[in-house]
Formats: structure tokens, sequence, C-alpha cells
């Protein structure tokens, strides 16, 4: 049998003789049970001795009586022994095989064996037959009682033996019940958990569908709402290209009438122009006419001369009147200078207009378009949070039942097990001693009940339960009516609950839509009302504006109108004083002029004579003017070169000279006539003439100048030396001959030479420079303190713009020819020029102690003071501007690369004072802190602090600007 629980307690093993059944540990049976056993147990241990007697007898029982000691010595009573032995022996004993009949067939057995020697020994020492008689009637006697109370024990265990298997088997259906009862319980609950699921999977679905109906109607909006708003786009597109082409038609308009009133304007400025030519000629006919009738009767050399004044005259008006033409030419490109301006300015007014119409229409259609998207976006948030108030309200309603849902599976639970329990209950009290049987067992279930009987019971279930019901009538009826009540409540009240909690939800969900749709049509009006409110300040503010465009372009025209009258004032009135001025000039000019005339007939006289004395003398007399031109030549001329007088007077001497000297000579004159030294005037030397047929020939030239009566010549008394010349060149000859090889060989080297010292004087310093020539290793070397002068041309872009590439080069040449010039006074080197920047170092390669931050100094100011004093040739109004930075630290100097060597700087010393120059201002010579110091050691510089000056890499640095010197030379610019 197998071990049982249930709810009375747990169950006790009770073995007897050898079978095995379970009982409650408050069930009185087994009480009964093991007091009657061990009554029986004790009167069998009377009933068989533990010795055996003599005599047959005591032979038959021998078995029973090991089995007995056996038993006893295990503890225990042969009849209610748990081992096979004690089993067997109670087998016999209720089989009968202790009666009187099975003894004497035992005892005859046993005489008929074959006889144990050591059981004969014990049989003959037994005694008499008469003693064995007398113990078989003892012995039957005591055997007779005691089958007799073997039989009453063995019918009370019997009784005891059944009780115990009805209360296993009220038990095991106690069990099966209970089994049955949870698997009922664990159905209802897994068919009640099943439904709620089911029902949260269809709100879910349901939630789920509606969201995708609420999705794809929102993506039908914005589908709707996408449409619109590209439609407006190609409406705003072909109005503004309306507006563009409008536009472009306009301006087409006007160009051409602009067209118009320019070639008019040509076409009225070309007749003044030839009305005034026609006026200018026909009182320069006039003018003639009378001079020619004035001199008629004149002398003819005063006719001559009155001519020639006229001519003068004529000359200087003539000069005059193009002046006059130039004035009306230029007062009319004025004009039509004016009439473009005027045309650029509407041009650009109209277009500013349109751009700024079509720019307010875009701005006023994207402000239209924010406010519609702001209002979409307010109805669909108000629509989401109105879907998300219904979803909250669909989901409490969902709770809420689902909350009374469980509360009806929890009252149906509990009311099963309820019922489960007093069933239970019932079948645990229930006692049926003294019944024959028992009843039938109910099963009931809620698809159905079923019956379990036992054979030969006389009752039923129905009186056991209400035999049980009796018992605990007091507290299950009691337990039944509270259940009861509490089930019609939960199901009555769930339902009148459920009624009116559905109305009230109603209800509520009615009056939150109403008042939900009652705020949404609140904010939306609200929200338009702003809207409208915006869109009428944003309309202002573009009227407002397109006013303001219109008073400014009117101002400009004004403005522009106003200026342009007072520039044609100002022309005309410089045109007048223009004239002014010419006229007095010309007319000093033309007294000038006239007493010229009046003293040439005496020049002429004096020319005659001295044109007699020259021509007799032997050597070639030739005098020219400043510019070069022949105004005598002499017959020793006329022979020695071969032209005459009248062919040559007037030409240039250049033409009396081989190409390699009159290429040079106008220069060579210039050069005198501007500086005053004399090279050639007053000696006598060598050179070569060039005849008409072109030979070249030796002469020997001495130069002489005159001044006299405001007449300014040069005078060349020329001898031939072509004899002379060829026997020098015998001997010269002869001596070049052989130093010619020696001279070319050593005027390559010194060319090769000059070249290269050149080129390594201009890129590296001497001593460097001197290294390398002779193959020394230039080694890097640390100078533990230098200046360092950093220069750049401010607005060096802008000043390139306005010039061609090669006056950028021209100008830079210039710039750096003045700096380059002030750097040989100064101890210091320069480094390189990159672009506009330049830099220059002292103190290295030469050291010269604390000296260089006082040359860098003085330095600086000398170039400052020349740009300030400096003056463009294409443009005197244009300043030059220079930013200059100082530092003083250490450095690293070193030269760079093999195939073209660079003398370069390194060190933070370099970058600082890169970093002073770019963070400087124009003009003015920004000096680092350890410049300062130097420099205010040295005394004698007027320093004024800038402050602290965030410079990239170091952060904030104190800076301070070189403003001067004492006793400086020259003139600075203002601070």
């Amino acid at each position: 049998m197998s071990d049982l629980k249930s709810s009375d307690g747990s169950l006790q093993r009770i073995r007897a003789t050898g079978v095995e059944f379970n009982v409650a540990e408050s069930a009185n049976s087994g009480d009964e049970a093991d007091r009657r056993t061990s009554e029986v147990s004790k009167k069998v241990g009377d009933a068989c001795p533990t010795t055996g007697a003599t005599g047959a007898p005591g032979s038959a029982y021998t078995a029973a009586s090991d089995a007995a000691s056996a038993s006893q010595t295990a503890g225990g009573c042969p009849v209610f022994t748990n081992n096979d032995s004690g089993n067997s022996l109670l087998k016999e004993i209720s089989n009968g095989a202790f009666s009187p009949e099975a003894i004497a067939a035992k005892k005859a057995a046993a005489e008929n064996a074959v006889p144990d020697p050591g059981r004969t020994v014990a049989v003959a020492s037994a005694g008499k037959d008469s003693e064995n008689e007398k113990f078989r009637a003892e012995f039957t006697r005591r055997s007779e009682e005691l089958y007799k109370a073997l039989r009453a024990e063995c019918d009370a265990i019997e009784n005891n033996f059944e009780e115990a298997e009805y209360e296993v088997l009220r038990k095991d259906d106690i069990t099966f019940l209970m089994v049955r009862q949870q698997a009922e319980v664990s159905r209802l609950q897994a068919s009640q958990l099943l439904e709620v699921k089911h029902r949260s999977g269809a709100f879910e679905r349901s939630m789920a569908a509606r969201k995708d109906r609420k999705d794809s109607k929102r993506h039908q909006r914005a589908t709707i709402r996408q449409t619109k708003r590209r439609d407006l786009m190609i409406q705003r597109q072909e109005t503004a290209s309306r507006l563009e082409l409008t536009t472009r038609s306009t301006l087409t308009e006007r160009r051409e009438a602009f067209d118009a009133l320019i070639d008019h304007m040509e076409s009225v400025h070309d007749r003044q122009r030839r009305q005034l030519a026609a006026a200018q000629e026909r009182k320069i006919t006039s003018e003639k006419a009378l001079t020619e009738l004035e001199n008629r009767h004149l002398p003819e050399e005063m006719r001559l001369t009155s001519i020639k004044k006229f001519l003068v005259r004529q000359t200087h008006r003539m000069a005059l009147n193009k002046r006059i033409n130039e004035q009306l030419h230029e007062l009319q490109q004025v004009e039509l200078r004016h009439a473009k301006e005027r045309f650029d300015l509407e041009v650009e007014s109209f277009e500013e207009m349109s751009n700024l119409d079509i720019a307010n229409m875009i701005r006023l259609a994207e402000f239209t378009d924010q406010q519609l998207t702001e209002l979409q976006t307010e109805k669909e948030r108000l629509l989401a949070k109105h879907e998300a108030d219904k979803l909250i309200l669909l989901t409490q309603r969902h709770t809420q039942h689902m909350k009374r849902l469980q509360h009806e599976q929890r009252v149906v639970v509990r009311q099963l097990k309820l019922q489960h329990e007093q069933k239970i209950t019932a079948r645990k009290e229930q006692k049926l001693r003294g019944q024959e049987g028992a009843g039938p067992v109910h099963i009931s279930s809620n698809t159905g009940s079923k019956k379990l009987s036992r054979q030969g019971s006389n009752g039923s279930l129905e009186e056991a339960k209400s035999d049980s019901g009796s018992r605990v009538s007091s507290g299950s009826n009691r337990n039944n009516l509270a259940l009861n009540s509490a089930v019609a409540f939960g199901r009555g009240g769930t339902a009148s609950q459920g009624t009116g909690s559905n109305i009230n939800e109603g209800d509520e969900v009615a009056s939150l839509s109403s008042e939900s749709q009652r705020n949404h049509l609140d904010s939306i009006a609200v929200l338009r009302a702003k809207q409208l409110e915006e869109r009428s300040n944003l309309k202002t503010l573009i009227h407002q504006e397109t006013a303001e465009c219109q008073r400014a372009k009117d101002a400009k025209m004004a403005e522009l109108e106003e200026d342009q009258q007072l520039e044609l004032a100002k022309l005309r009135t410089e045109h007048r004083e223009e004239i002014k001025r010419m006229i007095v000039v010309q007319e000093k000019e033309i007294q000038m002029e006239q007493s010229v005339y009046d003293a040439e007939m005496l020049m002429l006289v004096e020319r005659r004579i001295l044109n007699s004395v020259l021509n007799t003398v032997v050597d070639g007399i030739i005098n020219i003017t400043p510019n070069g031109a022949i105004t005598r030549f002499n017959a020793a001329a006329e022979r020695m070169f071969g032209y005459k007088a009248d062919e040559i007077i007037g030409k240039s001497i250049n033409s009396l000279m081989p190409e390699r000297y009159a290429v040079n000579h106008d220069q060579y004159i210039l050069n005198y006539l501007t500086t005053g030294i004399k090279k050639a005037i007053g000696r006598n030397r060598r050179i070569y003439g060039l005849k008409k047929d072109g030979t070249e020939f030796p002469i020997q030239l001495s130069l002489s100048e005159v001044k006299e009566n405001d007449q300014h010549f040069f005078t060349g008394i020329a001898r031939d030396m072509t004899e002379e010349v060829r026997l020098e060149k015998e001997n010269h000859d002869k001596e070049m001959a052989q130093k010619a090889e020696l001279a070319k060989l050593v005027t390559q080297l010194e060319v090769s030479r000059n070249k290269a010292d050149d080129l390594l004087s201009q890129m590296l310093p001497p001593s460097v420079s001197r290294q390398l020539l002779e193959g020394k290793q230039v080694e890097p070397q640390s100078y533990e303190s230098a200046t360092i002068f950093f220069l750049d041309v401010v607005g060096f872009t802008t000043i390139c713009s306005s010039i061609s590439p090669m006056e950028t080069v021209g100008l830079l040449n210039g710039i750096y020819q003045i700096f380059d010039d002030i750097i040989e006074q100064y101890d210091a080197y320069k480094v390189e020029t990159i672009g506009d920047s330049y830099m220059v170092v002292s103190g290295l390669p030469k050291r010269n102690g604390e000296r260089h931050a006082s040359e860098i100094a003085n330095l600086a100011l000398h170039i400052l003071a020349k740009v300030y004093a400096y003056k463009f040739e294409h443009n005197p109004e244009l300043k030059l501007r220079v930013r200059i930075g100082i530092n003083t630290g250490p450095v690293v100097a070193g030269v760079v690369g093999s195939k073209m060597p660079r003398y370069c700087l390194f060190g933070d010393t370099v970058n600082t004072a890169s970093r002073m120059e770019s963070t400087g201002t124009p003009m003015k010579i920004q000096v680092s802190e350890s410049t300062y110091k130097m420099l205010s050691k040295a005394g004698g510089y007027r320093l004024l602090p800038r402050g602290e000056t965030e410079v990239k890499g170091k952060g904030k640095m104190t800076t301070f600007f070189l403003t001067g010197k004492t006793d400086f030379p020259f003139e600075l610019p203002p601070n």
C-alpha cells in the first residue's frame, strides 16, 4: 500500500502479520487494533512455551517452538511477527494446522519417519506413557481454550482489518476527490484565463485596427495637405515667373528708351561741336583777311615779321580753340555719364523694388504656409489628443470590464472551492463503524456526477452526508450562506453596476467628446485669430518696407541729381578758369616770340661772319643743341664725313656715330643736363665717326659747352685719326694676340665666380656664403637673443587690383629697393621677402650684444617714416600703409637645402614676431614685452602700452606700440 496524506493529519503505517494497511493517527480503530493485537500476542506467548517438554507432543511442536523462539529472540510474538516464518505459522493456525487431527497426523508421520539419534534419546528419556496421556489431555484442553480465544481474536483482527481497509479506501476516495476537484478548479481557471486572454486579445486587436484606421486617415490628410501645398507652390512659381518676365520686359523697354535718349544727346552734342568748329573757323578766316589788308601796304621785312606774329597768334588761337573743343567734349561726356548714372540708379531701384516685391510675396506666401502648417499641426495635435483621451477611456472601460470579469471568476472559483471543501469535510467526518459496508461515494463536477459503490453496503452517500451534515451544520451552513450571498451580490451587484457604469461611461464619453470638441474649436479659433493678426502685422511691415524703399530710392535720385548739378557747375567753373589762364600764358608767349623775331635779324648778320671763320679751319667743327640736333657743320666736317651742310643740319648727331655710340648718346646728354656732372666736356677723347657711305673711322673729339643769351649748345671739334690709329693698332694687335687666350680664360673664370658670389651674397649672409664656397658644412647656430622684424603691406591686394602685373612688380621693386637701402645703414640682415611680406633680423649671423633691439627699432622707425612720405607715381592720392611687428628672443639659424640653400630662422621668437605683425594696426609698430624691456633698458624710445592682445597659439600677450625716438631725424606719421 502506498503512503497517503489528508487534511486530518499524517497517516501511520501499521504492520500486522505481514500485511500493511494505512490509518489516520487520529482514528480510534488504529488504537483498538493495537490493543487487541497485544492481547492476542500475550495469549499466544503463554500458549507457546519456550522450552520443549519430553515426549512426542513436544516433538510435534518443535517447529512451532523454534519459530516462537526465533520470534521472541527478535522481541516479538510468533503470531504477529513481521517475518515470513510468523506469517506461515499464522496461516497454519488459521488453516487448522494445530487441530487434534492435524497433531495426530503429524505425530504418526514423526513416528514413521527415520529416527533421529538425538530425538530418540530425548524421547526415551521422556517418561512413561501415562505422562504422555496426561500431557495430551492437558494440551488438548489448553489448545481448545487457545483456539477459542484465537478465533475470537481473529474475528476482532478481521474486523480491524476491514475498518482499516475501509479507512484506506475512504482516504483514497478523498484523495481522488481532491485530485478531481483540483483538476476541475484548474480547468475552470484555465478556461477563465483563456477567456481573459481572448477578451484582452480582442481589445488589443480592436485598438490596433483603430490605430491603423487613424493612421490611414492621418496619412490621407497629410497627402491632401501636401498636394495642396504643391499646388500653391506651383502657383507661386508661376506668379514669380510672370513677375520676372514683366520685370525683364519693363527693363528692356526702359533700356530702349535710354538708348534713344543717348542717341538724341549724341546727335545734339555732335551738332554743338560742329557749330563751335564752324564759328572758330569763321573767326580765324576773318582775322586772316583783316591781317592781310593791314600788312599789304608795309615793306617786305615788316610784312614778313607781321605775318610771323599773326601765325604765332593763330597757333595759340588754335590751341585755345582745341582746348575749348576738348572742354565741350568733356562736358558732353559728363552729361552722358550723368544720364547713364541716372539710368543705372533707376534700373537698380526698379530691380530692387521688383526683388523686394517678389521677396515680400514669397515671404508672405511662406508665412502663410507656415501658419497653415502650424494650424494643421495644431489640428493634428488636437485630434491626436482627442484620440489619446478616447483611447484612455476605452482602456479604462476595458480595465474595469476585465476587473469585473476577474471578480466574477474569483467568486465562481471560490464557490467551487467551498463546495469542494464541504464535500471533503463530509467525507472526513463520515463514520461507518458498526455498518456492514460503506455506501456509494458521489463525485460531482460541473458537467455531471459519478457514484462509487462498495459490495455489501447497506447505506448510501446521502445518508452519510446527512450524518456528516448534522455534525458540521453549525459551520458549513454559515459558510454556504455567506458564499451564496457573496455570489449573489457579486453577480447581481456587478450586473447592476455594469449596467449603470456603461450608462455613466457612455454619458462621460459623450460629455468628454463634446467638451473636447468645444475646447478644440476654441483653440483653433484662438490660433486663427492669432494668425490673422500676425498676417496683418506682416502685411503692414511689408508695406512699410516698400514705402521705405521707395523713399530711399527718391532720396538717392535727388542726391544723385544734386551731385551731378554740383559736378557740372564745378566743371564749367574749372573750364572758365583754365581758359583764362591759357589766354594769359598765350599773351606772354606771343610777346616773347615777337621779341625773338625782332632779334632774329641781328643774329643772321653775326652768323654770316662766324660761318666764314669756321669754314677756314682744318678740324671739323660741329654744333648741336641739348636735344642732339646739328646746327653747324663747317667745310672741314663736310670733307671728313662726306655730308653737305644742308644735308646734315637739323638732323641728329647720332647719324654721324656708329650704332654702338648712338644708342647711349641721348642718355649721356640727359644725364649731364640732369646731374651737371661733366664726364666728356673739356676733355679730348678718341672715338669713331660714321661717314656718309657707312665707313667708320677714328677721330679725336674735343667737346665744349656754350651758354649765352638763353642759347645753350655744345661744340665738338673733330680731327681725323685714321693714320695714327692704324699704327697704334698694329702694336696693340701684337700685344693682345699674346694675352687673348689667357684673358679669355681669366674672364670666363671671373665671370663665373662673380655670378656665384653675387647669387650667394643675395641668398645667404657673407659668413655663411664663404663657408659654402670653401666647401665647409654650415652647422646651425643658436643665438641667445636676437630681434626679428616683420613688415606687411596693408591693402596690397587692393593696390594690385588697380594696376597691371608688370606695374605690381615694379612697385614692389621700388618699395623693397628703398627698404634695402635703409637696411644697409643699420646692423641688420634681410632674411627674405615673400610677396608683400618683409623679414629682417638683427643680432645674427653677426652678434652685436644687446644692440639688436635698438638697431631693429631704429630701422622700423626709418622705414615707417619713408613709407609715410612715399608717393605712388600713377596715383599720388593713394597712400602706402604697412604693419610692423617686432619680437626679441632666442633664435636658431641655419642653412636649409643643398641645391638651393636658404638661410632660415627657427624658434618661437619667429612665430611671435609674425603674430606681432599680423595682430598689429596699419602704420604702427607693435613690439612684444621682451623687446619693450630691451628698448626701455636702452632708453630714448617712446613706447605706449597697448594692453593684452589675443595672439593665435599664445593666448593673451601684453604688447606695446613704438611711437618714436628722441632726436629722430625723420618725420613719423601721427599717432
